[in-house]
């Protein structure tokens, strides 16, 4: 093992003390340990003995005093172990406050995260100097450790009810000050806000289709939407490299046709109007990140750095099964449920909405009924049983290739599964010229109805 010039890893021996004789005295802040802290989060091998002690007394509903724990650790040999009679003692020297306990629990806690970041330090160190081993081979095996570290820092205590209701008025309470009709984020299509009240916090949100149907395109719509509101969004475009995402948003903002925008022979007027769709465009906050193959916990890294830079209210992830995770599986159905569950994780870490992008499975295409059901998301269920709302893209003229795009397509969204709000269906006009959905009014042409 590598040697790394420390005078001592980081620890505290006072907040071990203190949160040993909080314990040991006080039944309030004795919960809240045993809730929070583990055997190997202190530093001390004989404060580690005694939290054990304390710990299996506390599991046997025994009564816990300076007698019983003198009684405890001599049955089990170890008051020897620990300095005896008078360390024990010693512990109520710092008659700590009991409600300070949570603020003790924070310093050790951290403590023995950074002693964790050393050992994997030292171990990424070992194998860096090793000629054997790849880089590649390096963040694969660390990466994951790392994560279970960072995931460690945002897990929370049960909540009580009170609180609950509370946030929950709170935000009912803002979005009535704003004179707002739904609770979340809009996406810009009325129709659809009305089933899901808007792009809510901690929200995981699937569009799954076929290729091709067109959902990078209403994925975009939804983003440059969100973006002209004034929200911040973090696009991750695992297939499509970023220009051919502008060119979908100078298509649609300008009305021209985008295989023209690429052509040669582009008229003066069109170029003019391609200019104004940029001036117009170029400073809303809505940034691309198109490296391929990533995995969640690039996906998180590269989010927290543009957190630090920018304020992001919403994800897009174009797509889910392009994503790898974080840890090695066994087979594809296992590595593609565990990217579900990690971005749904990192979705509640954040608390901001995370739309993510999902092929459908080929079984649609061979059934009479071509309509999309949630048995159709491709190679796991993960992704129906973790999702908050899933919702399907549905062309008819998909499958019987009536339409080489030079006309509009009448899209079904359909929401097939929706925890906080209702399922049904929304009408959509998609013009693939300009790469833009619409939203269909009955009452009028759908040309009429901006999303």
């Amino acid at each position: 093992m590598s040697e790394i010039n420390l005078k001592s890893p980081p620890n505290s021996p006072e907040a071990e003390q203190s949160i040993l004789c909080s314990a040991l005295l006080s039944k309030e802040a004795r919960h809240i340990v045993f809730e929070k802290v583990k055997e190997q989060h202190f530093y001390q091998h004989k404060h580690q003995t005694l939290y054990k002690a304390l710990e299996e007394m506390y599991i046997k509903n025994k009564e816990m005093d300076l007698i019983t724990l003198q009684d405890q650790l001599k049955k089990s040999k170890d008051l020897k172990d620990i300095g005896g009679v008078s360390y024990i003692a010693e512990l109520f020297d710092f008659l700590p406050s009991g409600s300070n306990v949570e603020a003790y629990i924070e310093i050790l806690i951290e403590n023995a995260l950074k002693r964790d970041a050393m050992e994997m330090g030292k171990k990424i160190i070992d194998q860096s100097m090793d000629d054997q081993v790849e880089f590649k081979e390096i963040m694969e095996d660390n990466q994951s450790t790392l994560l279970e570290l960072m995931e460690y820092k945002v897990r929370k205590r049960v909540v009580v009810l009170k609180d609950v209701m509370t946030n929950v008025i709170n935000d009912i309470a803002l979005t009535r000050d704003k004179d707002q009709k739904i609770i979340g984020i809009s996406t810009g299509f009325k129709s659809l806000d009305k089933h899901t009240s808007g792009l809510k916090n901690s929200e995981l949100v699937v569009i799954a289709a076929r290729p091709s149907i067109g959902k990078t395109t209403f994925a975009v719509n939804i983003a440059h939407n969100i973006a002209k509101a004034g929200k911040g969004v973090l696009f991750f475009s695992l297939e499509m490299d970023s220009k051919q995402l502008g060119l979908k948003i100078l298509s649609s903002e300008s009305r021209i046709d985008s295989m023209k925008i690429q052509s040669t022979n582009l008229k003066e007027d069109d170029y003019f109007k391609l200019i104004k769709a940029h001036e117009t465009n170029k400073d809303l906050p809505l940034f691309f990140e198109d490296t391929g193959g990533l995995s969640t916990l690039e996906m998180r890294s590269i989010t927290k750095q543009q957190m630090l830079k920018h304020k992001i209210d919403v994800i897009v992830i174009d797509y889910l099964q392009l994503m790898r995770p974080s840890k090695e599986t066994q087979n594809r159905t296992q590595e593609v449920s565990e990217v579900v569950r990690e971005i749904k994780a990192f979705c509640k870490e954040l608390q901001i909405p995370i739309i993510v992008l999902s092929q459908l499975s080929r079984s649609v295409t061979q059934r009479a009924d071509k309509t999309p059901m949630l048995s159709d998301l491709r190679e796991t269920g993960e992704i129906e049983q973790t999702a908050d709302i899933v919702m399907f893209l549905n062309r008819e003229d998909y499958y019987d290739n009536s339409n080489d795009g030079s006309t509009d397509s009448s899209v079904d969204l359909i929401i097939a599964k929706n925890r906080t709000g209702s399922t049904g269906k929304v009408s959509l006009s998609y013009k693939r010229s300009i790469s833009k959905f619409l939203e269909f009014d009955f009452s009028r042409s759908a040309e009429q109805v901006q999303a």
